[in-house]
């Protein structure tokens, strides 16, 4: 009766349900999955963003595919910030990243075509290309002093529609390097594969990182740059992202007719959003710094707390995540199951992402300060109890 598209195994796994049985009895349960920053304690200025949306004209509905022209010039905005230049004409306003990977799915490939998606990564790409009827293939990356994609392990043909690439990468935090870039989009031109260039955590690099390339630069390709609210204002709630389409004029305007049909048939972002648009941009800053010194002073307790213990911090560059390494004695499944079990301590296991040859674990770096030492300090415990030191 319902499409083979769900056939997912949509069972609670362990984990969840260990968790679930530990928010029943009221366990005090220290949560290293944060990813909603609404959630993390930071200050909001809610009555300016309430101020933006009040004053947005959305009173009568007159829907543009393409976003409204305020939103857009908005966007627009943002990149002159980052010294780049947009056109309006090259951007197309959708409500979420996921929906914007969905109308590119759609615009590249027909059912059954495949995809390139990096690993380790964020396993949402594998559950969207499926609901599109589409095969994801894996793009593999190595750790080397810190993360780099193995594009030589990579076939790039013409069976291939579109390589993903996240910059920095989720959860393994690497910012794509110049000669990265450039090796890669000179493969994709030839053989006629699109890049989606996913930068949403593009301006949370870690302390002393500058970003080498900006995504949104022209490199021969047809490209497609993703961005939202959600990670770049840290307002998931308010709905908005978008699509800047960059490559050769001809193959960008047809594909920037193409999606404007598709998002016309569905119009689903929010006129409020976009006539707040402008606002939400000049105050993003402010939310962004927060998050910033939050996620910078995080990751350097973590380095410092593990430096001469049996656990390893791997080398990351930008991002809201910090990858660990464990002992080998329990595979990473086990360890998030027995840190939950017998610490009270919430983890992703490394497999989730895709993480392979060891026993990884990913641990939000956005819990307020406080509790997320109190974190680490469980987990050096918990290590050490485990192992016998």
């Amino acid at each position: 009766m319902f499409s083979r598209r769900l056939e997912f195994d949509l069972r609670p796994n362990k984990l969840a349900d260990l968790l679930s049985r530990k928010n029943q009895g009221g366990d005090d349960v220290i949560d290293f999955t944060l990813s909603n920053p609404t959630r993390a304690g930071f200050n909001y200025p809610y009555d300016q963003i309430m101020e933006a949306f009040a004053a947005s004209s959305f009173a009568v509905y007159s829907p543009d595919p393409r976003g409204t022209s305020k939103a857009r010039a908005a966007v627009c905005g943002y990149y002159r910030e980052r010294g780049q230049e947009v056109s309006p004409d090259d951007v197309i306003i959708t409500a979420s990243t996921s929906e914007a990977y969905s109308f590119l799915f759609r615009l590249l490939a027909d059912p059954g075509e495949r995809v390139l998606v990096p690993r380790p990564g964020y396993p949402l790409f594998d559950y969207l290309l499926r609901l599109d009827g589409l095969q994801p293939v894996s793009c593999r990356m190595k750790y080397c002093q810190g993360w780099w994609y193995d594009f030589d392990s990579a076939v790039i043909d013409e069976s291939i529609k579109a390589l993903i690439i996240v910059s920095p990468s989720n959860p393994a935090g690497n910012y794509i390097h110049g000669d990265e870039l450039a090796l890669i989009a000179g493969k994709c031109a030839r053989k006629g594969t699109a890049l989606i260039c996913d930068e949403v955590f593009y301006e949370f690099p870690h302390e002393g990182v500058e970003p080498e390339v900006d995504l949104v630069e022209e490199t021969g390709a047809l490209a497609f740059v993703l961005n939202g609210f959600s990670k770049t204002a840290g307002l998931p709630q308010v709905k908005m992202s978008w699509i800047v389409v960059r490559g050769p004029r001809k193959l960008k305007q047809e594909a920037l007719e193409k999606l404007e049909f598709i998002s016309d048939s569905y119009l689903s972002p929010s006129t409020a959003v976009q006539g707040a648009s402008t606002e939400i941009f000049r105050l993003a800053p402010v939310i962004r710094r927060q998050i910033q010194l939050r996620i910078r002073g995080n990751l350097a307790f973590l380095e410092k707390a593990v430096h001469g213990s049996s656990l390893e911090c791997l080398q990351t560059e930008g991002g809201w995540s910090a990858l660990i390494r464990l002992p080998g004695i329990m595979g990473c499944g086990d360890w998030a199951l027995h840190l939950l079990d017998h610490h009270n301590i919430l983890t992703h296991p490394g497999r989730f992402f895709g993480l392979e040859g060891g026993s990884y674990l990913v641990l939000s770096l956005l819990p307020e300060n406080e509790i997320f030492r109190e974190g680490v300090s469980r987990l050096l415990e918990a290590v050490s109890r485990r192992i016998g030191v």
